[in-house]
């Protein structure tokens, strides 16, 4: 062959991949591929023993399949912001959960369609965002073809017969079996976005193991929700009414809602925390008291924008001041964050940090430790 037809047939190869998807068609969804699915809990056959390599797979099941990957399946964000997904619909939860961290998208005019058949672009568009490298992939143009692009650079194609129309079950099957040898970047996996460490297989086999978690942090060794003084050893957090013990600096997530992984002892009673992240149910919205003006119980914000927002901070809500337990007469100056754990506009909890003042006595560099005058303590410490 020439080298301009080689130019030529690369050329055409390029375009094939960006524009229609075309890759190497593969062999039957083997046998291994089909294990590990099973294995991992992504994907499982039908009662009769059949993997149904060949049958499609709707947007809604496919919303399921990256919830798993991402141990999210059991979230929810209350009210569905797509008017045809009904509340009672069995995948509800976990399309708005998804939708919120943007992973999954709708189609237009509010709708998600979640019973059509997923196509080849929508499966690889859901699992580069939940690999983490969907930043990437809006460099390179965006869906479809940036996508396209990324996932062919991550292996994520290997072995693929795609092109631009409805996916089969075996192709998003051995879509996944290739995912597992590519290593996430990003919050999704608690993975750093320069040097990530782990596969995605690594990251699923070892919480597997682990208990998950998922309710409020309400005490730290510094500060408490739920007590005057915090009752805890150094190390240790209490999430969900459960005691853990962390390696973690854990302070600055006192009333979010977490999801924790932890170890577990001989009697399956969680013991450590292993990774955290705060559910898609929280949201934070943080100001400063000179932005902030009261009526009653309800905050208005000057935003960075000049536009207003107002938060209710109604009186079965926590108020932590400087880290203890408080009340409304306590709120003058400082800043304010205002954690709403289930994203109704309404504060669960209202953090209020006040500047305050400080007589060194000493400092021990060793220990790195600064010692107060007059037994002043600070969230707690001397």
């Amino acid at each position: 062959m020439s080298k301009s037809m080689k130019r030529v047939m690369s050329l055409l190869l390029t375009l094939c991949m960006v524009l229609s998807l075309c890759v190497i068609a593969s062999a039957e969804t083997s046998d291994r591929v089909k294990t590990q699915m099973e294995g991992l809990g992504l994907m499982v056959g039908y009662e009769d023993g059949d993997f149904g390599a060949d049958d499609e797979l709707t947007r809604s099941q496919m919303t399921m399949i990256a919830a798993r990957l991402l141990q999210l399946e059991e979230l929810s964000l209350g009210s569905n912001p797509f008017s045809d997904v009904a509340e009672d619909h069995w995948a509800s939860g976990v399309i708005a959960s998804l939708s919120d961290l943007g992973i999954v998208n709708g189609v237009g005019n509010g709708l998600f369609e979640p019973e059509r058949s997923l196509t080849y672009p929508e499966a690889i568009k859901i699992l580069v965002e939940v690999l983490g490298y969907g930043d990437l992939a809006k460099e390179q143009g965006g869906y479809p073809s940036g996508y396209v692009m990324q996932a062919s650079r991550l292996g994520l194609l290997k072995g693929i017969a795609a092109g631009d129309g409805v996916i089969t079950r075996g192709s998003v099957a051995e879509m996944l079996y290739n995912a597992l040898s590519i290593k996430p970047i990003g919050a999704h996996f608690m993975q750093n976005y320069l040097e990530p460490t782990y596969t995605l297989y690594e990251i699923l086999t070892e919480n597997k193991d682990l208990v998950r978690i998922t309710g409020i942090l309400t005490e730290t060794a510094t500060a408490s929700l739920v007590a005057t003084e915090p009752g805890l050893k150094e190390g240790y957090v209490i999430v969900n009414g459960k005691r853990l013990k962390t390696d973690a600096f854990m302070d600055a997530y006192l009333g979010y809602e977490l999801t924790v992984y932890a170890t577990v002892d001989e009697s399956d009673r969680p013991v450590a925390i292993k990774s955290f992240f705060v559910t898609p149910n929280t949201s934070v919205t943080e100001a400063t008291s000179e932005d902030t003006t009261w009526s009653g119980n309800t905050a208005t914000i000057l935003t960075a924008e000049d536009k207003e927002e107002e938060i209710e901070v109604p009186g079965t809500a926590k108020i932590l001041y400087n880290g203890r337990l408080g009340s409304f007469s306590d709120i003058y100056y400082g800043s304010y964050t205002f954690i709403d754990n289930n994203d109704d506009t309404v504060a669960d909890v209202l953090r209020i940090d006040e500047a305050q003042s400080f007589i060194v006595d000493k400092v021990n560099a060793a220990k790195a430790t600064v010692y107060f005058k007059n037994n002043a303590t600070l969230n707690g410490r001397r």
